[in-house]
């Protein structure tokens, strides 16, 4: 019997076949998951501007500002220099904020030793109509985007508390969460 004549057995052939079906589909499996990757990693970059900041930690500094109120005042961090400072920021359009003024002039009243500022996304009618309606004591001044970026600011309505010497103490979307920092550090 001459091993050029020996034909391959059919059972052979198939497992052949299907090694090689198997190896095909471990090469496309490879690709597939290869290409996931790659597009997964395109989303998260370009969905990157869209992500929210993240607010700055206790303990760092605040960063300076100049914002003025609709009547032209101008206010900085160096204002108020030497006492505590809570920032809010806020716009005319967010329900949350509309709810929130009434506490926050609450919180004012109980807590005059605190300066306030509001900082808010509107108009200059709009926050001369907001400060007037709602009889705020402290004053309102216009929004600027480069504060909020600087601030890191992820939402409104959104605040930070800064010491006297201009350290950021906390920040937080409640003003629950404000009205507590104060009681405690009041009773310190």
């Amino acid at each position: 019997m001459n091993t050029r004549d020996v034909q391959p057995s059919p059972t052979n052939r198939l497992l052949w076949m299907l090694m090689v079906v198997v190896l095909l589909l471990l090469l496309v499996t490879i690709g597939l998951f290869w290409r996931m990757n790659q597009v997964q990693r395109e989303v998260t970059d370009a969905l990157a501007p869209l992500r929210r900041p993240t607010p700055l930690a206790t303990g760092a500094p605040a960063p300076d500002f100049r914002l003025s109120t609709a009547e032209g005042r101008t206010y900085t961090l160096q204002d108020s220099a030497g006492r505590q400072l809570l920032l809010v920021f806020s716009s005319v359009t967010c329900p949350p904020c509309q709810q929130m003024y009434p506490a926050l002039a609450q919180l004012h009243a109980r807590h005059p030793d605190v300066t306030v500022l509001l900082i808010s996304h509107g108009s200059a009618e709009e926050n001369r109509h907001l400060a007037a309606t709602q009889g705020f004591a402290f004053p309102v001044v216009q929004w600027q985007d480069q504060t909020a970026r600087d601030y890191h600011v992820p939402g409104t309505p959104f605040f930070y508390l800064i010491d006297a010497r201009g350290v950021i103490v906390g920040s937080s979307f409640l003003i629950s969460d404000v009205d507590r920092w104060m009681q405690t550090r009041t009773s310190q």
